[in-house]
C-alpha cells in the first residue's frame, strides 16, 4: 500500500462502488485504531507493511455493513417506536430485515441498473422489481429444467466429467448445517449423494452469466464475487426434480446463525415469550428451544420454488451437474480486483474436513 493517503483513496473508491455514504475518514481511522490494538504495532508500521489494497477493501465493506445496520436501526426506531420495548433479539430481526432490504436493493441496481429495485414479500423475503422480460429470456421450467449458475474450478470443467462436490473440503464450523441440507435433499428428491453442489438460480446471477444483455455492462464482472481464484461460472439447465431451492438471505442470516425463522415480527415476539430466546446458544440443538428452532427451519426454510422471481439470492443444491446439462462456461477469474460486497464472508476459509464430529441431531420425521 505504501501510504495512508493511498489507503484513504482505496477506501473511498470501494465505498463509492458500494453506493455507501458515511464519514470515510472517521470510519477508516476507527478501523485502523482497532487493528493497531489487535496486532500491537504503530499505525505507521501497519500502513507501511500490511495494509494492502484487498485489506482496505475488506475494511470498507465492513464499514458499509456496520453503517447499514446503524441506518437500519435508526429506521426501525423511527418506523416502530414500540420496538424499544421488544427484546433485543426480536428487535434485531427487524433491524436485520431493513439492512437486508437495503442490500437487496443495492444488488438489484448493480445487476439491473439504477431503475431497478426490490419488492418486499415478507420478513427477510424480497423479489426483484425488474421487468418480466428477463424471466422470459432466461426460460421457464416448463421443460422440467431450471437454469443455475455454479462457481467451479476450471480444471473440473475441462475434464468433461460430471461436476460433483468435494467431500473432503468445506467449512467445519457449518458442517451441522450442511448435514441438515443434505438430509432434506435426500428426502425431498429421493437422490442419494454424499455431498451437495451449491449454485444460484435467481434472475440476477443467471442473467449475468447466461444473458448479459439483460443486465448492466459490468454485471458479469460481479460473478467474481462467487468464485475462488482459477474458477469459472458454470451455467447449466438441471432437472427441477434434482434441485432443492432455498433463500440464501435466510440461510445466512438465520439458519447458519442458529436463529428461529419467524413468519413476522409478532411470531418472533410470541416465540420469545414462550421460550425466552430466539436462537440456539453454544451449538446446543438438543434442548427444548433448539428443537423448536430446528422445527421452524424444517417447516419454513425449504419452501422455495424453482421460480427465480420469488426470491432475491435464490440458491439451489443439486447432487451433480452432468456435462450435457452445461450451457455455457464463463471465465470470471480476470476480475479479482473487484471483490463483491453482496456475498457474505463466513469468516473462515474452506479447508480439509478431518475428524469432524457431527454436532447435530436433526429430526426429519415430520
Amino acid at each position: 500500500m505504501g501510504s495512508l493517503r493511498r489507503a484513504r483513496q482505496v477506501f473511498s473508491e470501494e465505498l463509492a462502488r458500494l453506493g455507501v455514504i458515511l464519514d470515510e475518514r472517521a470510519a477508516l481511522d476507527g478501523l485502523l485504531d482497532e487493528m493497531t490494538d489487535q496486532v500491537g504495532m504503530s499505525r505507521q508500521r501497519l500502513v507501511r507493511s500490511y495494509l494492502r489494497n484487498d485489506t482496505v477493501r475488506q475494511m470498507a465493506r465492513r464499514a458499509a455493513t456496520e453503517g447499514s445496520l446503524q441506518a437500519a436501526s435508526r429506521a426501525v426506531a423511527q418506523d416502530y417506536p414500540e420496538a424499544a420495548d421488544w427484546p433485543a433479539s426480536v428487535r434485531n430481526y427487524m433491524i436485520d430485515h431493513y439492512a437486508a432490504r437495503s442490500g437487496a436493493a443495492i444488488l438489484a441496481r448493480m445487476f439491473f441498473g439504477e431503475g431497478a429495485g426490490v419488492e418486499e414479500l415478507g420478513l427477510f423475503r424480497f423479489r426483484y422489481g425488474h421487468p418480466g422480460s428477463a424471466a422470459e429470456a432466461l426460460g421457464s421450467t416448463a421443460d422440467g429444467t431450471v437454469a443455475v449458475v455454479s462457481a467451479q474450478h476450471r480444471s473440473l470443467v475441462e475434464r468433461g466429467m460430471p461436476l460433483v462436490a468435494d467431500g473432503g473440503g468445506g467449512r467445519p464450523e457449518f458442517e451441522w448445517a450442511y448435514e441438515l441440507m443434505l438430509a432434506v435433499y435426500r428426502r425431498r428428491t429421493g437422490v442419494d449423494c454424499d455431498r451437495l453442489l451449491w449454485a444460484w438460480a435467481d434472475s440476477a446471477m443467471t442473467a449475468a452469466a447466461h444473458c448479459p444483455h439483460l443486465v448492466t455492462a459490468g454485471a458479469r464482472e460481479l460473478l467474481a464475487g462467487i468464485a475462488e481464484p482459477e474458477a469459472v461460472a458454470v451455467v447449466a439447465r438441471v432437472p427441477v426434480e434434482r434441485c432443492l431451492f432455498s433463500s440464501h438471505i435466510i440461510w445466512d442470516g438465520l439458519v447458519l446463525r442458529g436463529r428461529f425463522i419467524p413468519t413476522d415480527i409478532e411470531d418472533a415476539l410470541c416465540f420469545h415469550a414462550a421460550y425466552g430466546s430466539t436462537r440456539i446458544d453454544d451449538g446446543d440443538r438438543r434442548s427444548v428451544v433448539g428443537d423448536a428452532i430446528v422445527d421452524s427451519w424444517l417447516e419454513r426454510f425449504f419452501w422455495a420454488s424453482a421460480d427465480r422471481s420469488c426470491d432475491v439470492r435464490l440458491q439451489v443444491c443439486v447432487d451433480r451437474i452432468h456435462p450435457e446439462e452445461i450451457i455455457e462456461v464463463v471465465d470470471v477469474d480476470g476480475h479479482r480486483a473487484a471483490p463483491s460486497s453482496w456475498m457474505i464472508d463466513p469468516g473462515v476459509d474452506p479447508r480439509p474436513l478431518t475428524a469432524i464430529t457431527p454436532t447435530s441431531n436433526m429430526r426429519l420425521s415430520r
